[in-house]
């Protein structure tokens, strides 16, 4: 059964749809798919932004006052695929990489943004280790 925070990021992503319109979500879904059907995956870079009082301990913490809070990003990963895939009609199996990352915001908002790019599959021959340089 999904958790909380899942359920409010699916609300906040079928919000940011419904402002979007139907049309805009109709075209990048048929994007998506295109470019797969072309021999391409998906990167997803993540980012999510968070004002500075969750990301950040308060001055007045005693032990150590610039220790960052623990706020798992990686977890609301899952989260964000699921609900930009449903939102979009593909597959989140099709988003293959990415990056992510936690950012202060600017003012006091959350939210997350994420950028899609398409590229050709790597192999495994093409990487390079530093053992190998």
């Amino acid at each position: 059964m999904p958790g909380k925070e899942y359920k409010l990021h699916l609300r906040d992503a079928d919000i940011w749809a419904k402002k979007k319109g139907k049309d805009l979500i109709q075209f990048w879904g048929s994007h998506i798919k295109d470019r797969i059907h072309q021999g391409f995956i998906v990167s997803v870079d993540t980012y999510f932004i968070f004002p500075r009082s969750k990301i950040w301990t308060l001055p007045t913490y005693k032990k150590n006052p610039n220790a960052a809070k623990k706020i798992d990003a990686s977890n609301r990963i899952k989260i964000a695929h699921d609900s930009i895939a449903e939102i979009l009609g593909v597959d989140d199996s099709y988003f293959f990489c990415g990056w992510y990352e936690k950012i202060e915001s600017s003012d006091e908002r959350e939210r997350t943004v994420m950028v899609f790019n398409f590229r050709k599959p790597r192999r495994s021959d093409e990487l390079v280790f530093p053992s190998e340089e």
